[in-house]
């Protein structure tokens, strides 16, 4: 069914072809008798379920940040399967991001480079969204919501940003996670330190009575995330995810002349899975491992690596939501 589908998504350009599949998504989960029909495509959701921080996980994978930016389709991205699904970056103001094109793909590579800027419409536009899914639909799998900084608010007030969204969505995620990785923000990754990150959860912590996560970039070297893992270890954030996209571009020939930007997909795989085993060593809280992560064996082997949960992104891209399906069907 995807693959007719994907030739008229792929024929757009790449930005145009993400808004149209919401749309179309949008259409889909306000129809009720389309809707119905759309679940019963997607019958798999329990598969090695866990309970972490305090939260229950129908299945271990769950759908990274940077996809529903929104927050529009959360019902139907749980219909679909996923254990668990992860809306944002939202920003305090809503804002336009970068100057188009700023989204390409690569199907021989099955990578993707960005350079989106937190396009969002804001936690205030978010807040009413949520308030209004959560009162038509019962979602089986945990929200988590991704927290960052808008593009004018500079470094010394950029904690603000992060408490100021918090305090208004706090009813509406399950978990929250504070985006310091984004290389399309700039100066966003100079927070990627122990006491910008320290005093961060400690004051979302006094904010939020649920758990608190921080996302780092692929950039990180090791020295410096064996640094921050110590540090990190010892704070009061409740789990990390590793990783971001890079900035690193000497893998992936096809996006050098395309300008700056984070690439993620299948390209991402091997330093993703570096630092999960690095950091499995040095932290003793949850991990979700995402990056590169492009089939059920890849899934797998994160699991068995020490990654508490997994989550993708670019794969649904480029093969479709049959892909969790398929990744579930692997884990019963």
């Amino acid at each position: 069914m995807y693959s007719v589908a994907k030739k008229i998504l792929f024929s757009m350009q790449p930005e145009t072809a993400h808004d149209f599949a919401m749309s179309v998504g949008q259409k889909i989960q306000n129809n009720g008798l389309l809707f119905d029909q759309f679940k019963k495509a997607f019958p798999l959701k329990e598969g090695r379920s866990k309970d972490l921080m305090g939260l229950h996980f129908p299945n271990p994978v769950g759908l990274a940040a940077g996809f529903d930016k929104n927050a529009k389709i959360v019902p139907l991205l749980d219909a679909i399967g996923f254990g668990f699904v992860e809306v944002g970056t939202v920003t305090p103001r809503a804002q336009g991001g970068n100057p188009k094109p700023r989204l390409f793909r690569d199907v021989e590579s099955g990578s993707i480079l960005n350079r989106m800027g937190f396009n969002n419409e804001g936690m205030e536009s978010m807040a009413i969204r949520l308030k209004q899914i959560k009162e038509a639909h019962s979602l089986r799998s945990p929200l988590g919501i991704n927290l960052g900084k808008n593009k004018d608010t500079n470094e010394e007030n950029a904690l603000d940003d992060y408490l100021m969204s918090a305090k208004h969505l706090k009813t509406f995620g399950d978990y929250f996670v504070v985006n310091v990785s984004s290389p399309n923000t700039p100066g966003l990754r100079n927070l990627q330190n122990s006491e910008f990150l320290l005093k961060t959860a400690s004051q979302l912590k006094e904010v939020l009575e649920k758990p608190v996560l921080v996302k780092l970039a692929a950039d990180l070297s090791n020295a410096e995330l064996d640094s921050l893992l110590i540090d990190l270890n010892k704070s009061e954030f409740d789990g990390l995810i590793l990783c971001n996209t890079s900035i690193d571009k000497s893998s992936s020939e096809w996006a050098k002349d395309l300008g700056a930007g984070g690439i993620s997909g299948r390209v991402l795989r091997l330093r993703s899975r570096e630092m999960l085993l690095l950091s499995r060593q040095r932290f003793t809280k949850p991990i979700i491992s995402v990056g590169g992560v492009d089939s059920p064996e890849e899934v797998q082997w994160r699991l068995e690596k020490g990654a508490d949960l997994v989550q993708v992104y670019s794969e649904l891209i480029f093969s479709g939501p049959q892909f969790i399906q398929d990744i579930l069907k692997s884990l019963q």
